[in-house]
């Protein structure tokens, strides 16, 4: 098995999780309120996983919605399935800022700012880090 980051296993499944992943950047930076995005989101990340293959796990997407949605147990477990994967820097500072978010919701702050400063070291330029939410990105 292997992790998709960036990219599906064919045009359709990079464009549904490019779609899942403009309307969860649009989600957490506040232009779309979840409520709304949510069947669409849902189904989006649904077709996404049934699009790319088997060996493929969609676990920083899923993480991020599940986050989003305030699920944070459900947000740990597709980020502990992600870290089992050997992936880019890239995709290890989304993740860090997405854990930044659930230890956020769970109160754990010092915990937020960690990952949070860990997540800027490995990509600095990081679009989310402009838009997450001000708790989880002050550091």
């Amino acid at each position: 098995r292997r992790c998709v980051g960036r990219t599906g296993s064919s045009p359709r499944a990079d464009a549904t999780i490019a779609h899942a992943r403009t309307m969860l950047d649009a989600v957490e930076s506040g232009q779309l309120a979840l409520s709304a995005a949510e069947p669409e989101l849902t189904t989006t990340l649904a077709e996404s996983q049934r699009l790319v293959s088997s060996s493929m796990t969609l676990s920083s997407l899923h993480a991020r919605h599940a986050a989003a949605a305030g699920q944070w147990s459900e947000a740990e477990r597709w980020l502990s399935e992600g870290s089992a994967w050997q992936r880019g820097a890239g995709e290890q500072a989304d993740d860090l800022l997405t854990l930044a978010a659930v230890r956020t919701g769970q109160g754990r702050a010092d915990e937020a700012a960690d990952a949070r400063s860990r997540s800027a070291t490995l990509w600095p330029d990081n679009p989310r880090l402009a838009y997450l939410r001000p708790e989880v990105t002050a550091g």
